[in-house]
């Protein structure tokens, strides 16, 4: 038995004719094809930011706690926030946001006179005292005088700030900061301020009076809180020195004196004596007005001044007598000249009118 099969041609639909061109989709895309071909492109990565950010705000706000079962359950009790996240105090206490928790208190405004608000002289009640103060004509010229004791910028008319007040959020707060409260009490105040410092005289008329030269405290007239005028004799001193100074001032008159004469005298035989002669004894006269001009300036350097030409033709003791006390006046000489025959005696004198304010010596 046979059969016979009858071929048929196949067909290869990828064989095409060099001049038949490739099927291709000619659908037409819009732009709202494109917008959610996006939209869907991006959807996952949405999604994703999306559970992220809603775990981190839910984070941030319960502080990063897990929920309780009871929270997740809803049989979580409700708490109030009673806080007032802008002033730092419990809301409900807040005298800002509610201004009818301020305590009630009197406002008499602004005081002219004082330059300030609620002012506690003319308005004694606001005064946060123990007990309410009795302003007197006293209290009143006092504040005067601290007002006008030296320049200070005036206050604001318009400031509201003493209506304000610092508020705490608790007792605890207000310990924590260390802060103390107590009553202002009134007391007598004494108007001085403490400290050390030290007490000098103007040293341009403070002197320091002392002797010239070295010696003795032979009297002491002044004493401690004594007016004295320029001038005026304070102590005495006995000095050796002066005294050699008189002595050394009579002999060198004398020896001028005798010099003098003999110059005078040589002069007169000029054409019978040699001119040598006349020249040494000129020479020796100058020598002895040098030494009269030498002590009479060691004398006036120590404050006695000593007229040369007055008691130059006096006798020897007449001028030891007239230099026994240079320097003081005829009255204090006669009270002296009863009490000592030295001629050591000089006297100190102030420089200035005054009061004796220190003595460091005595007599002898």
């Amino acid at each position: 038995m046979s059969q016979s099969v009858i071929g048929r041609p196949s067909v290869n639909p990828d064989t095409s004719s060099p001049d038949t061109p490739a099927p291709t989709d000619q659908r037409p895309h819009g732009l709202v094809w494109k917008l959610g071909r996006w939209f869907l492109d991006g959807l996952p990565t949405i999604i994703v930011m999306s559970v992220l950010v809603a775990i981190g705000y839910y984070g941030h706000t319960h502080h990063w706690k897990i929920p309780t079962f009871a929270e997740l359950t809803g049989q979580a009790k409700l708490v109030f926030k009673d806080w007032c996240e802008e002033h730092g105090v419990p809301e409900s206490k807040c005298v800002i946001c509610n201004p009818d928790l301020m305590p009630a208190s009197p406002d008499y405004g602004w005081c002219t006179e004082h330059g300030v608000n609620n002012c506690p002289l003319h308005n004694p009640d606001v005064a946060e005292l123990k007990k309410t103060p009795v302003i007197t004509k006293a209290t009143m010229q006092q504040a005067d005088r601290a007002l006008a004791l030296r320049e200070r910028p005036d206050n604001n008319a318009a400031c509201k700030v003493y209506q304000k007040r610092i508020q705490f959020a608790s007792n605890e707060a207000v310990q924590q900061a260390g802060v103390d409260v107590e009553l202002v009490d009134q007391e007598s105040v004494t108007e001085w301020v403490s400290g050390t410092g030290e007490i000098r005289y103007d040293p341009t008329r403070l002197a320091n009076l002392s002797s010239r030269v070295p010696g003795t405290a032979w009297r002491v007239l002044k004493n401690v809180g004594d007016q004295v005028q320029e001038g005026e004799i304070l102590a005495v001193v006995d000095a050796a020195e002066v005294g050699l100074l008189k002595a050394d001032l009579v002999k060198a008159i004398v020896a001028e004196k005798l010099a003098r004469k003999n110059f005078e005298r040589l002069n007169g035989l000029k054409g019978a004596i040699a001119g040598k002669d006349i020249l040494e004894a000129e020479s020796i006269l100058a020598k002895e007005e040098a030494e009269v001009l030498s002590v009479e300036q060691a004398l006036a350097n120590l404050g006695l001044s000593v007229d040369v030409s007055s008691i130059a033709n006096l006798s020897k003791q007449a001028m030891i007598d007239r230099l026994r006390f240079l320097g003081f006046p005829n009255e204090l000489a006669e009270q002296f000249r009863s009490q000592t025959a030295s001629a050591n005696l000089i006297p100190v004198r102030s420089s200035m009118n005054g009061v004796i304010t220190e003595r460091n010596v005595v007599s002898s």
